[in-house]
């Protein structure tokens, strides 16, 4: 929504792809641009910052994946003279979000092999880096006044929500990232209310786990039902037997992404 709460910015493939905007109560959607994911209101609704790359869950997106983060007006439909870079010399940029005073935005990217949380001036400039541990960071959100920067990260084992100070001006921050925990075993897709108090998540629950079955190769047929090898709720993948058929290796997804 933008910050009068009259329109709402989107990604959409109509026309070949790209950001468009509409009135809230359903009015015609307009194109702004033919490029453009996750797009993001600036605080006077005047301009929409937007990445150039998309992802779908963020375990998924490769460290070969390029973005970067493009400013561009929200009033109607832009050529490419009115695009603004804000990222040049980030080789990686994804998910911005602007903070409420206008003066940074907010990001995550991929940088030997890690995905860390970043701050860029709205105007371009050197950004600012604002976690550096092993642990997954993605989706860095502004609270309401400025003072904190939220995000989701599986520093603790699940994914979840975390908070970090920060001044909004220079990127700086100010203590040690701290949990805010959801009743959720993976959270995504948060936001956040205009005044700070309440929060709306997706609580993805993905579980996975190998089975095997009686096959028949003359009459080329599964006989019987099927009985489960692993148990629990992580996500097993990629099976493989060995030539004995005694044991079976498998890879794990998520925290710990470990091979058993």
């Amino acid at each position: 929504f933008s910050p009068d709460g009259r329109q709402i910015a989107f990604r959409s493939e109509r026309e070949g792809g790209g950001i468009f905007v509409m009135g809230m109560a359903g009015e015609p959607a307009k194109r702004l641009t033919d490029f453009g994911y996750h797009p993001a209101w600036s605080p006077d609704g005047r301009y929409i910052v937007c990445a150039t790359s998309a992802f779908t869950v963020v375990e998924g997106r490769a460290a070969s994946q390029k973005s970067q983060l493009f400013v561009i007006p929200a009033g109607g439909a832009s050529g490419s003279s009115d695009r603004r870079l804000i990222s040049a010399g980030i080789e990686d940029a994804v998910q911005p979000h602007w903070s409420p005073g206008g003066s940074r935005v907010a990001f995550w990217n991929i940088r030997a092999g890690n995905r860390d949380l970043w701050t860029v001036p709205a105007d371009g400039g050197a950004p600012v880096q604002v976690t550096r541990e092993p642990a997954t960071d993605w989706h860095p959100l502004w609270s309401p006044d400025g003072k904190y920067l939220y995000f989701l990260s599986d520093r603790k084992g699940s994914m979840n929500l975390w908070r970090v100070p920060i001044d909004e001006n220079s990127g700086r921050t100010l203590g040690p990232p701290e949990q805010i925990t959801t009743p959720s075993a993976y959270t995504m897709h948060f936001s956040l209310s205009l005044n700070g108090h309440r929060l709306a998540y997706v609580n993805r629950i993905d579980n996975g786990n190998i089975f095997r079955v009686e096959f028949d190769p003359a009459r080329e047929t599964v006989v019987g039902a099927s009985v489960p090898v692993t148990h629990g709720s992580w996500r097993a993948l990629y099976p493989d037997v060995s030539p004995d058929g005694n044991w079976l290796a498998f890879s794990t997804w998520r925290r710990p992404e470990d091979l058993f």
